[in-house]
């Protein structure tokens, strides 16, 4: 990994699955499908067993949740 990579990916943070259910509230099945259908963000590979989701994405994710849901 280059200078450049080490920094644009400095404090990154990757969340695992149980991690992104605890902060969305959502079930397992019901989290897939959003992310399946694109309305949800994609997950980071990282060996053939392992997928994160980056912690910054989820949060958008749920801004966009919580603007969106409000009542006026």
């Amino acid at each position: 990994m280059n200078q450049s990579t080490e920094k644009k990916y400095a404090g990154t943070r990757l969340m695992r699955l149980p991690a992104v259910l605890d902060a969305t509230g959502i079930s397992r099945s019901g989290w897939l499908r959003l992310v399946k259908e694109g309305r949800a963000p994609a997950a980071v590979k990282l060996s053939p067993k392992t997928t994160c989701w980056v912690e910054s994405e989820v949060e958008d994710y749920l801004q966009k949740c919580i603007t969106n849901g409000r009542v006026s």
